[in-house]
């Protein structure tokens, strides 16, 4: 015998309710229903004014990753008064961006030694160009160490 909503009869969803009163106010139907049981053969009472609890929300950042990137902005900063120019050669361009040589996953968000400020557009010629911005030491090999 298949669950059923305890509100309706229909095919249970979750915690005894279907799609529908899943997600309902309980001022929709305060009043308890009474149900006979067909495991203890008697009537039990449910009370479907009672909603789902409500869940706490997930941070978008966990409180580790939140540190991480507070010393990455410090050491991003820095790294942009000592190099304000495009590291690009022939290049002069102040509007820069942060180039990590290397990804940022892990220790890598973090280390100096694998940063480049590019402009935007030599930004994106060696985004597009890994094997000529290994050549002009704008890029590393993410795998090897």
């Amino acid at each position: 015998m298949p669950k059923t909503c305890i509100s309706c009869g229909l095919p249970h969803y979750a915690k005894g309710f279907c799609k529908l009163h899943y997600r309902m106010p309980s001022q929709i139907n305060p009043k308890p229903i009474v149900r006979k049981s067909p495991i203890v053969k008697k009537a039990v009472v449910v009370n479907a004014a009672v909603s789902p609890t409500k869940r706490k929300a997930i941070a978008p950042v966990s409180k580790k990753k939140l540190k991480e990137l507070q010393i990455y902005r410090k050491n991003r900063d820095e790294y942009f008064k000592q190099n304000p120019v495009c590291e690009f050669p022939g290049c002069t361009c102040r509007d820069i961006t942060l180039h990590h040589m290397r990804g940022r996953i892990g220790a890598l968000l973090t280390d100096v030694m694998n940063f480049k400020s590019l402009c935007l557009e030599h930004h994106e010629f060696v985004e597009l160009n890994p094997e000529e911005a290994k050549r002009l030491d704008l890029s590393r090999e993410r795998l090897s160490i």
